[in-house]
C-alpha cells in the first residue's frame, strides 16, 4: 500500500508539551481545525489500495478536552482535573470510504456482512493498529481502545476514534501510526508523524 503525507513527551506531553509547543498565539477551534487538517502542517495523511481510501488525523488531547468542555462555563473550572484524566493518552483517527462510500454502505452493497464489519470497526481494528515511536520502535502499543461512532450512509466514510496508553514512551521524535489490516482488504499501512510537525501545533483557545 502507498502511503502519502499525512517535550520527553511521556504521561502529559501530547496534552501539554505537544499542543502548547507553539509560540503562536492561541488560536479558535475553527482555526485549529482547519490548521490539523491542512495536509501541509503533517497531522493527516493518506493511503490508497484496492479502491479504498484511508485517512489517519492526530487529534490532540487538547481538541478532546475542549470538545468535553463545551459552552459549559462550570466545566472549564475543571479543566485542570480533566488534563490529569487525559494525561498520557494520544488519541489519533482512522477514516475509510470505498469507492466513495462508508464502509457499512459498500458492504451493504456488495453482499457483504455488515454486522461484521461494524463489529470490526468497534473493536477488532483497535487490536491491529499500533502506535510506534520513532525513538523506541520496538515499544509499540496497540489501542487500548477503538470507538466507531455509525454515520447510517451519511458521511461518505467511516470513522474510528483510536486511543493509545503512551505515558511511559517517549514520543519527543514522533510516532507511526501501523495499521495490519486482514479484514477490510486494506493490508498494511504505516502514517509516520513527525515530532517537530506535533510540536507545531498552534495553542487551543478554550
Amino acid at each position: 500500500m502507498r502511503s502519502t503525507r499525512a517535550s520527553n513527551l511521556r504521561g502529559a506531553s501530547v496534552l501539554a508539551g505537544v499542543a502548547l509547543g507553539a509560540c503562536s498565539s492561541p488560536v479558535e477551534e475553527a482555526a485549529y481545525r482547519a490548521y490539523l487538517q491542512d495536509p501541509a502542517h503533517g497531522l493527516v495523511q493518506s493511503a490508497e489500495a484496492s479502491g479504498m481510501h484511508v485517512q489517519a488525523t492526530y487529534r490532540p488531547v487538547e481538541l478532546v478536552l475542549h470538545q468535553e468542555l463545551g459552552e459549559n462555563a462550570a466545566a472549564s473550572a475543571r479543566l485542570d482535573s480533566l488534563r490529569q484524566a487525559y494525561a498520557g493518552k494520544t488519541y489519533c483517527t482512522l477514516t475509510f470510504s470505498a469507492n466513495g462510500q462508508d464502509l457499512e454502505s459498500h458492504t451493504a452493497n456488495h453482499g457483504g456482512d455488515m454486522a461484521q464489519t461494524v463489529a470490526y470497526l468497534n473493536t477488532g481494528i483497535g487490536a491491529v493498529t499500533y502506535l510506534v515511536p520513532t525513538a523506541q520502535p520496538h515499544d509499540s502499543v496497540p489501542a487500548l481502545l477503538a470507538n466507531y461512532s455509525r454515520g447510517f450512509g451519511t458521511t461518505g466514510h467511516s470513522t474510528v476514534l483510536l486511543v493509545f496508553d503512551t505515558a511511559r514512551l517517549p514520543l519527543q521524535d514522533g510516532f507511526t501510526l501501523a495499521l495490519h489490516d486482514t479484514y477490510l482488504g486494506v493490508g498494511s499501512a504505516r502514517f509516520p508523524f513527525k515530532g517537530e510537525d506535533l510540536a507545531d501545533l498552534p495553542q487551543l483557545v478554550h
